[in-house]
């Protein structure tokens, strides 16, 4: 499905990323874990479009990302979920999850796909005429998934699912991760600090650190490392 080979990218004069090199296969979900400012959100954001690899290739489905601008990887098939819940805050949930709808494929089916995300996050139905910046921050993460969706993606990637929620919603919103795997066709790939739920939750991993692919493989492998659990759980249990 998406396959990326040894990608620079640089913000400005400092390199960010070097020779990274990331696939992912229908249907699974493949998680990047690695301390703040190893690369994790670049990486995701190089793939989505807003960042540009300086070398190095990186295809979707046999079609070449590199020269394609955002909307265009969204249409065929590429949703970013981002950091920060940035919803649109001013306008209501359901304006948000319109929003998300705006490629022709994703217009056609709206209307069901409207229900089936309601029915994946139901507290959005009740809030449908709300405006979304005065959701609860778990509430938001809901709406931007749930917007994400609305476009019909193939590949889904969120970037910091967990990031400063309460300990009960993030276990909820894991639990809907893995709804998602089980009954859909959309692959995932998901940043995250919580190194442990993240590769309990995913099929393979990837660590970066300092912009390099340290280490890769099945992720009930890399939980099983000692030098990866020396230094991750720790700071893992505390979030």
């Amino acid at each position: 499905m998406l396959e990326i080979r040894d990608i620079d990218v640089y913000h400005g004069d400092l390199q960010a990323l070097h020779k990274v090199s990331v696939t992912v296969e229908d249907r699974e979900i493949v998680t990047i874990v690695g301390s703040n400012g190893a690369g994790k959100s670049t990486l995701l954001r190089t793939i989505c479009g807003l960042l540009k690899p300086a070398t190095g290739k990186m295809e979707f489905n046999g079609s070449d990302l590199v020269e394609q601008p955002v909307h265009k990887i969204v249409e065929l098939g590429i949703c970013m979920v981002p950091e920060e819940r940035k919803v649109f805050r001013e306008m209501t949930v359901l304006e948000n999850l319109e929003m998300g709808a705006f490629t022709s494929r994703a217009r056609q089916v709206k209307d069901s796909t409207m229900c089936w995300v309601c029915e994946v996050f139901p507290t959005l139905e009740t809030r449908k005429s709300q405006k979304a910046g005065t959701l609860s921050g778990g509430e938001q993460q809901m709406l931007l998934i749930a917007r994400a969706l609305m476009s019909q993606p193939k590949l889904l990637l969120i970037d910091e699912l967990s990031l400063g929620l309460a300990p009960l919603f993030v276990q909820h919103l894991f639990e809907t991760m893995r709804q998602l795997y089980e009954s859909t066709e959309i692959a995932i790939v998901l940043v995250e600090q919580n190194v442990r739920a993240a590769l309990e939750l995913a099929d393979r991993g990837y660590v970066i650190e300092n912009g390099r692919i340290v280490a890769q493989g099945e992720a009930q492998d890399l939980l099983s490392r000692k030098d990866i659990k020396d230094a991750y759980f720790g700071v893992a249990s505390q979030l």
